[in-house]
Parts: structure tokens; sequence; C-alpha cells
């Protein structure tokens, strides 16, 4: 079995290809975009905070301080949750020893959707014998209604959220990103000359548009998280992408490199910057699964934004940057070298011996 060379892999070959599916992707984006938008998530949109209380006197048979009874509780109600079709934007813990409480906030509104996930609360874990009568007498909304009976209620603290930051924050968001791109894109006008500048500009531009499409495909929504995750995108495309159009400088000045032209160098590059920025990518990617896990965020609206934000830098940072360096530079021979056609009439000749 022979062992896969990648210095040997053309990887500037790949950038019409790979410039057609972007362009592609844009399109598919902006019509998605322009129909639907961005699903957009709890920060945007407002809903719902549902506290469920376990501080109650009248619930102290259920020792919420248990482990499993912690972990029972917590499973059932996220479960409530889903059997209603309400998300999960957040599932903390408040309080202290036996006065623990749940403090969980969805991006659902619709009132009968919230009434129906109280009230399935309070029938999993409500065990007051005033609960218990009202079940049994097919009155157990009363708990919810009645100001007599919803002292008992485990999710009497529930309350509406209004939306804590607006559409425009987006546009705003993403304006600063592009203004982040120009400045850089300044910065290596001064450093790396025009080609350099563009090439930085082109790799932090296509690592955004990237994500910002597959979020737009998948749906995921977005919330202040997303921010966080698309800038940190950028920051790792524009660092890759400065550190290739430097090394590519530092060749077209090296006269061991002389006898190469622009593509050759740019590819060369690539080649040997793949397993370093590999590396760079998947401590990346170890570090915002680490980050999902361990915080209060659900892992699909920080990991895999930022999973594929990552990705799209290092194929942007392999593909695009090299490519546009190649194609815009003015030093040396930028085209692909052809190989010389062979004269079919010199193989024919007969050879000459000279006595």
């Amino acid at each position: 079995m022979q062992k896969f060379n990648v210095k040997k892999v053309d990887f500037l070959s790949f950038f019409k290809p790979c410039l057609i599916a972007l362009c592609c992707m844009l399109v598919v984006f902006g019509i998605i975009f322009g129909v639907f938008g961005f699903n957009k998530g709890f920060d945007f949109s407002g809903g719902t905070e549902i506290v469920v209380d376990f501080s109650l006197n009248s619930t102290a048979d259920f020792d919420i301080e248990k482990q499993e009874n912690f972990d029972y509780a917590s499973s059932e109600i996220k479960k409530i949750f889903a059997s209603n079709n309400a998300d999960i934007n957040s599932f903390q813990v408040a309080g202290e020893y036996k006065t623990k409480s749940f403090v969980i906030t969805t991006s659902q509104k619709d009132v009968d959707t919230i009434r129906k996930i109280r009230l399935d609360i309070n029938n999993k874990f409500n065990f007051t014998d005033t609960y218990t009568t009202l079940y049994d007498n097919n009155e157990s909304e009363k708990i919810l209604d009645s100001d007599l009976y919803n002292s008992f209620d485990l999710t009497r603290k529930s309350s509406s959220i209004d939306s804590m930051i607006t559409s425009s924050t987006l546009l705003n968001t993403i304006s600063t990103l592009l203004f982040a791109g120009v400045c850089c894109m300044i910065y290596g006008f001064f450093r790396l000359k025009a080609s350099g500048a563009f090439s930085v500009f082109v790799g932090g531009l296509a690592s955004v548009l990237l994500t910002l499409c597959f979020v737009c495909f998948a749906r995921i929504q977005i919330n202040t998280y997303f921010f966080v995750s698309l800038g940190l995108v950028e920051l790792l495309g524009l660092y890759l992408a400065t550190s290739t159009n430097f090394e590519i400088k530092r060749r077209l000045k090296d006269d061991k490199y002389n006898s190469l032209t622009t593509y050759e160098i740019a590819n060369g590059v690539a080649c040997d910057n793949f397993n370093k920025n590999l590396i760079i990518c998947l401590f990346c990617v170890v570090a915002s699964v680490l980050v999902g896990i361990f915080s209060v965020v659900n892992i699909l609206r920080l990991t895999l934004v930022i999973f594929v934000g990552v990705v799209s830098a290092f194929v942007s940072n392999l593909i695009f940057v090299p490519s546009v360096f190649a194609l815009t530079a003015r030093t040396r021979e930028v085209l692909k070298p052809k190989k010389q056609a062979t004269n079919d009439k010199d193989q024919d000749a007969s050879e000459i011996v000279v006595e």
C-alpha cells in the first residue's frame, strides 16, 4: 500500500472547482436567507423563563439534594420539554442545600404550550395532598389558574422574557467582521503588498462565508455565542492566511527558490504547512468541544459552528489563500508551468556520426 505524500499534491489546482462551489453555495444561501432568514434563537426572539422550585415544604419527601433524584428530575424535565416541541436554551441550577431550583429558558412563547409544560411538570413532581386531590378530580389546572391553589405550583415563578438583541445586531456584527478583514488587508498591503493583502482578506472572508452558509443550511439557532464563534473563525482564518503569505514572501526572496515559479512556491508552502495547520485546527476543535461540554450552552450552538468554521479556515488557507497570492503576484511567472512539446521529426531523425 503506497503511503500518501501530501507534498506531491497540487492543492492550487482545486482553486477553480472550489471557487465555483463557493459561488453556488452563496447563491443558495441568498435564496434561503431571503425566504427563511436565519433561525433566530432565544436571544433574538425572546421567550419564557420557567423556574421549577423544589424548595417548597410540601415537596420535602422528594430530596433533590440526592444525586439520583437530581439526575432523574433534570432528565424528566428535559423530556417534558421535548415532548411539547419546546427547545431548551439554557438549563441552570439555582439555590443551595434544600432550596434548589431549575431555571430554564426556552424560545417557546405560545401560552398554551407553556401551560401544558408547567402542568406536565406538576403532574410529575408535585406530591402535595392538595394537588393529588385536584388531580384525582381532573381539576389540576386550578393549580395554575386559581389564586387559592397557585401557592402549590412548582412552576409559579414562570415569566416571559423579551429579546435581548435585535436583528440589526447580527448585521452589525457581520459588518464589524468585514471591517476587521479590511483593516487586516490594509495592514497586509504595507507588509505583503497588494497580492498578499488581498489573499489575507479572501482567506478570512471565505472562512466566515462558508460558516454562515452552513449555519443557514442546517438551520442552527443563532444567539450571542454565535457571534463569539464567528469572531474566532475569522481570527483563525486571518492568522493562517497571514502566516502563509509571509512564508511565500520569504521564499520569493530566497535564492534557493529562484528556479521555481510563484505557483510552485505557493503550492509548496501549502503542502509544507499542511501538518502544522492541521494540528492548530484540531486544537481549536478540541477546545471548542470542551467548552461546549462543560458550559451551560447547547453544544450544537457553539461547538458545531466552530468546528465547521475551523474546517472552513483550514480549507481556505490550503487552497484559496495561496492561489489568490499566486494569481495576483507579479514577481514571477504565476501560471502553472507547461510541459515542453516534443518534436516528432527530431525523434525520427537518424543519428549523424562525425569521424
